[in-house]
């Protein structure tokens, strides 16, 4: 548990301030505060997630007397991946109606 909280952490560090970034230049690009508050936090949603699923997985396989080197690394990018288009899609048609 020590590890999943410190992973997230850093994590919502990591999410926040590229996201208060990239929210930044949408900011002044746009003018709206509304899209960038937005993006701000889906990206720091999204990097936030990444590393629970990089402790979780490994974790979970080694309790099933699994290797967790062989399969995590493209199965947490593939959960990160589809996690990340589940909140921006999933925004947008709540957003959008």
């Amino acid at each position: 548990m020590w590890a999943l909280r410190r992973e997230a952490g850093i994590g919502l560090l990591l999410g926040v301030s590229c996201g208060g970034l990239v929210g930044l230049v949408a900011w002044i690009w746009h003018g709206r505060g509304f899209v960038a508050l937005c993006i701000l936090t889906r990206i720091a949603l999204a990097i936030t997630t990444a590393p629970l699923f990089g402790i979780a997985l490994p974790t979970a396989l080694r309790g099933l007397q699994r290797d967790p080197k062989a399969a995590s690394g493209p199965i947490v990018l593939a959960m990160t991946d589809i996690t990340t288009l589940f909140y921006y899609l999933g925004f947008a048609a709540t957003v959008l109606g």
